[in-house]
């Protein structure tokens, strides 16, 4: 294939590579069989989005603890409070 037939990405790509230093050529081969390598594992399944409630409601009865799930809602709320406090604060 010619470089003319080749698509803009990698034309880009070819193009960086021969301009790149011999010695940082074995990091992009690491990272092409990184991603080679990842290419050939198996889909990790996605959450369904929960909000933090959610997940902590979800988890109730299954930790240790008197009110475990009703003490950590309340150290969520006071995270979110002074992460909103700090956030106004570094605006002002």
């Amino acid at each position: 294939m010619t470089l003319e037939l080749v698509p803009p990405i990698r034309k880009k790509i070819v193009e960086k590579l021969n301009h790149m230093p011999e010695d940082d050529l074995s990091e992009v081969m690491d990272f092409l069989e990184f991603l080679a390598w990842r290419a050939q594992q198996p889909p990790v399944p996605q959450m369904k989005s929960s909000s933090t409630a959610e997940v902590l409601r979800a988890l109730r009865g299954r930790g240790k603890g008197e009110r475990l799930v009703e003490r950590l809602l309340a150290a969520r709320q006071t995270d979110q409070t002074i992460d909103e406090k700090s956030h106004d604060y570094l605006r002002s």
